[in-house]
């Protein structure tokens, strides 16, 4: 009785909860998990990156936040795991004191496909972006690793990155995932760094907000039943 009473609860929290959260075409949502990862060969140091992962037709794109690419070699692992096939990304971030600089100067780094890099090596940012303002940028990304960040800097990233990646100058500037990419500072398209992207499975992924949702309904379903058996076990 009491396994059956949880059940139809269950039951119903998943049909409630899998139409809030149907995915917006068929593919997207059922493949396996998997982890994104970033390795890095920096020149010089890169905070405040952002990650735009642009997904295949239909499942969506995001953009995520914050992490530092230090001098040398690392590696960067995205710590949700993914369901929907991501196709390409674009990384964003913050050097500072690059040479020739007054101290504290910020720069806006670019993570793209190398071709691109290449294109807009040595070029200033207002002429590869005209209408973008390269200091925005900049205190957007701060913001977001201040943990600070307004829906107008997630917005100002969004589409800054969506129209680079996608639309860009010289081309679309994301890179496949499984290919290199490189380290490209603004404001004079100045390459410091590499590195490359790949994917790798995992076998316990982080839960939705669903599932937790789902499992936390279930538990709550168990502890109220308990505590009425418990009451009416009592003597009068």
């Amino acid at each position: 009785m009491l396994l059956e009473h949880i059940r139809k609860i269950a039951l119903a929290a998943a049909v409630t909860l899998g139409v809030m959260a149907a995915p917006a075409h068929a593919t997207c949502g059922a493949g396996s998990p998997y982890l994104l990862n970033y390795a890095f060969d920096m020149d010089y140091e890169v905070t405040a990156i952002a990650k735009y992962n642009l997904y295949l037709p239909d499942c969506g794109d995001g953009i995520s936040n914050s992490n530092t690419a230090p001098v040398g070699n690392s590696l960067l692992t995205d710590v949700f795991a993914k369901h929907d096939p991501v196709g390409r990304s674009l990384l964003m971030g913050i050097a500072t004191d690059l040479p020739g600089d007054a101290q504290g100067q910020q720069h806006l780094v670019l993570f793209t496909n190398d071709a691109w890099a290449s294109s807009a090596q040595s070029l200033a940012f207002g002429t590869l972006f005209p209408t973008a303002n390269e200091a925005a940028l900049i205190a957007a990304l701060a913001s977001l690793q201040a943990g600070s960040g307004s829906d107008d800097d997630y917005g100002l990233l969004f589409d800054f990155a969506s129209n680079v990646a996608q639309f860009g100058p010289n081309g679309d500037a994301a890179f496949l995932f499984g290919d290199s990419f490189t380290a490209i500072a603004f404001s004079d398209g100045l390459i410091i760094g590499t590195g490359t992207s790949f994917t790798t499975p995992v076998a316990n992924a982080v839960p939705e907000p669903a599932s937790w949702a789902m499992m936390i309904l279930g538990l709550g379903a168990v502890g109220v039943t308990a505590r009425r058996r418990t009451l009416a076990a009592k003597p009068v």
